[in-house]
């Protein structure tokens, strides 16, 4: 911390904020993801990569970044989908403190063959339960979480409703455990 001049007040330290970033097989990205992190002008970052069992190597020279105390009581489920959804509001519902702006300063890179682009009926499937999961666990802290919640479910139902209008009527049947998972 600075120390003040004769006669002034201290600054008080700026808060150390981390910033939480899932990587999965994008290893050419990751340089230009953190450089445009550190380039937002903050000084105090806790930058976090989270790997969630990448094939390319992005989390090798990385490793260095992660705070294993921050997945204490957090796993990542083994053989599932959207473990995003399905573990990030837990580590952040164990914060002691969160603060939020309203500047829009996440960039999501859509990749194709990526599961966001993904139109197969399993994927939806892990997706709504990932969504439900998190509604679920959400509420089960904090029940005034509820309205953002079920805004959530209801964008996740869309994102499968969409989907299903997409698939041919005569292949419809064979997707029919996606509107059942849904319902």
């Amino acid at each position: 911390m600075r120390q003040p001049q004769p006669g002034t007040h201290a600054l008080p330290e700026r808060p150390l904020v981390s910033v939480i970033v899932p990587v999965h097989d994008v290893e050419r990205y990751l340089p230009q993801c953190v450089d445009s992190i550190l380039v937002q002008g903050y000084d105090r970052l806790d930058i976090v990569l989270l790997d969630d069992g990448s094939t390319d190597g992005c989390a090798a020279p990385w490793g260095k970044l992660f705070r294993p105390h921050l997945f204490d009581h957090v796993r990542y489920p083994d053989g599932l989908l959207y473990e995003d959804i399905r573990t990030t509001h837990r580590i952040c519902m164990a914060a002691d403190r969160a603060a939020c702006i309203p500047d829009v300063l996440f960039h999501y890179r859509m990749r194709e063959g990526t599961i966001a682009r993904s139109h197969d009926a399993k994927n939806l499937v892990e997706y709504w339960h990932a969504t439900l999961r998190q509604h679920n666990d959400a509420i089960s802290v904090d029940d005034s979480l509820h309205d953002a919640m079920v805004r959530r479910c209801i964008y996740a139902i869309m994102r499968v409703w969409g989907w299903w209008i997409t698939v041919p009527k005569d292949g419809r049947r064979q997707h029919l455990s996606v509107t059942r998972a849904v319902r």
